[in-house]
């Protein structure tokens, strides 16, 4: 299992400053499995492609002038770079998911390659709203065991609750062979803040 978590604290508060600054662009998907597939496999996003090039993005409607090194609008707080040669990129575009009206931001990341590779949709709580971030969690688990295409690795890990806030962070994977890929849910606890993360990710 491939798990990244580098840039989590900056990710979550560039989110909660771009959600208070207003966004560039909005996409409404009824449903994690609309946002998430795509002809039976796990996709980046729409019209994004699993080991897409940098350059590529960067030039593509999901990129704007904040995540462009050469522009004078560049927000080099938007962009993050490990030591291990991999660049994640926050994008201002907002997420919603009509079906359970949720949203959230969008983080995309690329490998030493320049290829993408994951992508991470997060969503943020505040702690008096835990029924609401454990109703989700269940649900997006409950959604994802329901595709065929897909074959979890933690069945066992279930109906969760606000005792169980004691045993996070949590992970819960989906393993999809059709294309080598895997969807993660993360939910953990930071800074008073409930962070509930949908990652899709490949595994090469």
């Amino acid at each position: 299992m491939k798990r990244i978590t580098a840039g989590l604290l900056t990710g979550m508060l560039v989110i909660l400053c771009l959600a208070g600054c207003g966004n560039d662009g909005k996409m409404v998907k009824r449903s994690l499995r609309d946002l998430v597939m795509a002809d039976d496999t796990l996709v980046p996003g729409e019209t994004l492609a699993w080991y897409m090039a940098r350059e590529d993005f960067l030039e593509s409607r999901w990129a704007d002038d904040g995540l462009r090194a050469e522009s004078e609008s560049y927000d080099e707080t938007r962009v993050g770079e490990t030591e291990n040669g991999m660049t994640d990129y926050t994008l201002k575009t907002e997420i919603e998911l009509s079906s359970v009206k949720a949203q959230a931001g969008m983080m995309v990341l690329f490998n030493e390659k320049d290829e993408l590779i994951r992508t991470t949709y997060r969503m943020l709580f505040k702690e008096d709203e835990k029924e609401r971030f454990f109703e989700l969690l269940n649900g997006f688990a409950e959604e994802l065991d329901s595709i065929e295409e897909l074959a979890s690795e933690n069945p066992e890990l279930r109906g969760f609750s606000e005792g169980s806030l004691n045993e996070m962070p949590l992970f819960l994977v989906w393993h999809c062979p059709g294309n080598d890929t895997d969807i993660e849910l993360q939910a953990m606890s930071l800074m008073g803040t409930l962070i509930l993360d949908v990652a899709v990710y490949a595994e090469g």
